[in-house]
């Protein structure tokens, strides 16, 4: 897709896995009527299903009232929704990186924030049970958990991932006739995941140089210019005033001929207010001579290169190293 190869990272999975792991170990104690004598304890089973077919799946017996009260109480949970999270974008260019060999590396851009929403459903035959299931759960949630998660292996992405809890609501279900009812009580909790989705990984190699060029010039009205013209019909004038635009007293540029060369196409001028744009004719005021820049020629310029390289020349990603600067500098000419 987009012109690149076929990516999987399982990132919805991990996310669900993740959410699911969070609710595996919760405890059930039974005590004795009004007192904390324990009678028994388990844990609290969960899968992953929609409220509506778990429900459906608890009630399918026809012998109604016995499997409900030896299956509850039970836990499920849905993923029900993913959506763009705008308020956490980071800039397009923010990139992660990770070497692969000595002079590799793998590169990938800042994930896309996502929320992915979640439900969370407890099935439970009395009341006393659904609220100490609940209890468990919402002390951790003020009003959100952070768990770190795992995203990208190829790269090593760790991201700390808070699930913010939404909502709670309690209802009860009741199925059956009038001899055969059967009544379950449900909680649903729903909550909101600030996850990511990444993109491809691309492999380049390890800069080990940078190199920049900077142009210094002298921008005095007196410095002198060569433009290089295209050919064409009329001739300048020695100290006749030149510029570019609809006509001099709006143009952006002027500058006075010091001197013309027919054969050459080339013309000298000093006294330059602005500067040229070679996409734009010159024109001179007195003899309306028009022609098209090809070059331009500043001889009072000067030229700086910097080269940096790391110190020492072997350091690789992660390693602690410094730089090595050399200016290279060009007298003016």
């Amino acid at each position: 897709m987009l012109g690149n190869e076929p990516f999987y990272y399982r990132t919805i999975r991990r996310n669900v896995v993740a959410f699911g792991t969070i609710f595996k170990d919760i405890t059930l104690v039974r005590y004795k009527k009004d007192s904390y004598s324990e009678i028994d304890r388990f844990n609290v089973p969960i899968s992953y299903a929609g409220k509506e077919n778990f429900l459906t799946r608890l009630l399918a017996n026809p012998d109604l009232h016995k499997p409900t009260q030896i299956v509850l109480p039970r836990m499920s949970f849905e993923m029900t929704s993913l959506a763009y999270d705008s308020t956490r974008k980071n800039s397009s260019f923010f990139s992660t990186f990770n070497q692969v060999s000595q002079n590799n590396v793998n590169q990938q851009y800042s994930g896309v924030p996502y929320d992915l929403e979640f439900e969370l459903n407890i099935y439970v035959r009395n009341v006393e049970d659904g609220t100490q299931i609940v209890e468990q759960i919402l002390p951790y949630f003020n009003p959100d958990y952070t768990l770190s998660m795992s995203f990208v292996d190829q790269m090593n992405i760790k991201r700390d991932i808070p699930i913010i809890l939404e909502s709670v609501e309690y209802s009860p279900s009741y199925e059956g006739s009038a001899e055969t009812t059967v009544r379950i009580l449900v909680w649903t909790l729903k909550f909101k995941m600030k996850t990511y989705f990444f993109g491809p990984i691309n492999t380049g190699s390890l800069i080990r140089e940078v190199q920049a060029n900077t142009y210094i010039y002298n921008n005095s009205s007196s410095s002198v210019i060569q433009l290089n013209l295209e050919s064409g019909n009329g001739n300048y004038q020695i100290n006749e005033t030149i510029y570019q635009g609809i006509n001099l007293p709006n143009s952006n540029i002027t500058a006075q001929v010091v001197s013309w060369d027919n054969v050459g196409g080339v013309l000298t001028v000093t006294n330059t207010r602005g500067k040229f744009d070679p996409s734009i004719n010159v024109i001179g005021y007195n003899t309306r001579t028009s022609r098209s820049i090809m070059t331009i020629d500043t001889p009072n310029q000067q030229i700086v290169s910097i080269v940096i390289t790391p110190n020492p020349p072997t350091a690789n990603l992660g390693d602690d190293f410094g730089f090595t600067e050399v200016i290279h500098e060009t007298p003016n000419l």
